[in-house]
């Protein structure tokens, strides 16, 4: 039980977790205007590529090693 908790030690994990987490209110959310529902999904997605640019970059740099290991098993 003691390694799930191990990636969160590492501060990169936890900026990915929280960016996740505010690109998937983003995503999911709804609004009545068309306007602004286009506006919250382009900024969702937006969120989640430059989450997937800076976990690839970080990957490769070897920094978020123990959620790589995590996500292995």
């Amino acid at each position: 039980m003691k390694e799930l908790f191990t990636p969160f030690r590492n501060w990169r994990v936890i900026v990915l977790a929280v960016l996740v987490m505010v690109a998937a209110v983003f995503i999911l959310g709804e609004c009545n205007d068309m306007g602004y529902l286009l506006f919250t999904k382009v900024i969702g997605s937006s969120l989640a590529y430059i989450i997937y640019r800076l976990g690839k970059y970080w990957n490769a740099r070897g920094k978020i090693n123990e959620l790589m290991a995590l996500a292995e098993e």
